[in-house]
């Protein structure tokens, strides 16, 4: 799956590659997107996701961050937001695992019944409860 930035500075789409390549090269230093043209601007990348219920709802993607992780199994965060010039407001999980240099494939995870997004809000009561 290749992943479309579409930059909110030069207005430009660029290809953000895979996963691993999304995560890897085409994020600036706060886990936010940069466009593959201007390599200056923030950008996102627009998701349609099917809910269990049967209905649909569109995110956008902001940035992504790397979540632990250990081999080649890696864990990861994308950062959603309500528009792609809005601030983030919460995260969507997800989880890949390269087997690539073993002559496998990259398999791309996220949980039976689509993956979990949190609010922030919920996502800090839920560390307060547990710290």
């Amino acid at each position: 799956m290749s992943y479309k930035i579409k930059c909110n500075d030069c207005g430009e789409t660029t290809n953000g590659g895979n996963i691993v390549t999304l995560l890897n090269k085409h994020r600036h230093p706060d886990w936010l997107f940069k466009c593959g043209k201007c390599n200056v601007g923030k950008g996102c990348i627009k998701k349609t996701l099917n809910e269990q219920e049967g209905t649909k709802i569109t995110v956008y993607l902001v940035g992504i961050l790397k979540v632990g992780g250990h081999g080649n199994f890696q864990p990861y965060a994308f950062l959603c937001a309500k528009s792609c010039t809005a601030e983030p407001h919460a995260v969507l999980f997800g989880y890949y695992k390269d087997l690539r240099t073993k002559g496998g494939k990259l398999k791309h995870g996220h949980g039976p019944g689509g993956a979990p997004m949190i609010s922030f809000a919920s996502l800090k009561r839920l560390v307060d409860e547990i710290s």
